[in-house]
């Protein structure tokens, strides 16, 4: 029998791919480890500069290779989970555990990918597994705390951040996720310390800002708040929250120009990156929530035409949306 050392995994039943990669490995006789690796290093490089294709081309002909290459399949994984090709990162993540089943660092990865896809359940046992398997991981209990917030378990966050920051003092995740727990559970003094913490920290990351900001507005501290959004946008000028939290506490109080300023600029993000774009604006009723509220900015300057286009396009995104609906007859009613 003649074995074919050029598998498509995304052709596999889920039973299959263990059998199939047990097969590959052991049973192809041309298998170049070292060709595999120096294939998977120029895939590297081009995937530094942002050069998918190029890169992706590279770490399939080290799988070729070395169907064992596991740099070569996470990176490939990487690179489909961007684009939107999400069976094949699936496959690809799920054929490092077959590989390495003992390392927590291939679940937690796998985890990431799960709670991209909104999978969190799965999220959840691939992160359980990864704490079994390394029972002192602060990186671990700081990212299954994530995944209690998406849960709205804010106890149970709390409590994986305190384990995480018990065994690194100085990780920033752990401190800003614990924040976003006190913070839903209108702790906000407590919030305001750990974000504060966490920027200390490291202040080259924009989610603490924009969360501390929010605390601000909410402790009706706007100039506060306005500086951290705004130090959030200097920081990562391509991440929606910044603009959005921004432009969003200019409508609240009565700035439309610098609102619509900062609605137009979210709106004109645009990726072909998959799982970025996911981020950016999730269903279409986020993007659609965006243009209402720069209808509603047009309307404190009495730009009745252009808010009428926005609540169209929201209702493009949304034709279900009420808030959208009722404003729309409002300014169209004769």
């Amino acid at each position: 029998m003649t074995l074919n050392c050029k598998p498509s995994p995304s052709r596999w039943t889920r039973f299959s791919l263990l059998v199939a990669i047990f097969i590959t490995v052991i049973g192809c006789d041309n298998v170049d480890v070292k060709e595999s690796s120096r294939l998977a290093q120029s895939g590297e490089a081009y995937f530094d500069e942002g050069e998918y294709d190029k890169a992706l081309d590279f770490f399939n002909r080290a799988i070729e290779a070395d169907p064992s290459n596991i740099t070569a399949l996470l990176k490939r994984a990487h690179i489909n989970a961007r684009r939107g090709n999400s069976d094949l990162a699936r496959d690809d993540y799920d054929r490092t555990i077959i590989l390495d089943p003992n390392n927590p660092e291939q679940y937690l990865k796998r985890a990431q990918f799960h709670q991209v896809q909104s999978d969190l359940k799965s999220s959840l046992a691939d992160c359980n597994r990864a704490i079994q398997l390394a029972p002192n991981h602060p990186g671990a209990f700081s990212f299954r705390a994530g995944l209690h917030l998406q849960a709205g378990q804010h106890d149970a966050a709390i409590a994986d951040c305190d384990r995480a920051i018990e065994l690194k003092s100085n990780l920033y995740q752990a401190w800003n996720n614990r924040g976003i727990a006190w913070q839903a559970k209108g702790e906000l003094q407590k919030a305001l310390d750990d974000y504060n913490e966490a920027i200390q920290i490291t202040n080259m990351i924009s989610d603490a800002f924009v969360n501390r900001g929010g605390v601000h507005a909410l402790m009706k501290k706007y100039d506060l708040a306005l500086s951290d959004f705004s130090e959030a946008i200097r920081i990562a000028p391509m991440d929606p929250l910044g603009y959005d939290n921004r432009g969003s506490l200019y409508l609240a109080l009565e700035k439309p120009d610098k609102a619509i300023a900062d609605f137009t600029q979210l709106l004109n993000i645009t990726t072909d990156d998959a799982e970025r774009a996911k981020r950016v604006f999730g269903p279409g009723r986020r993007k659609a929530q965006i243009h209402i509220k720069r209808a509603q900015a047009h309307q404190l300057k009495d730009q009745r035409d252009e808010a009428i286009l926005d609540l169209r396009n929201a209702l493009k995104l949304d034709p279900s949306h009420a808030v959208a609906q009722r404003m729309l007859i409002a300014l169209t009613k004769p």
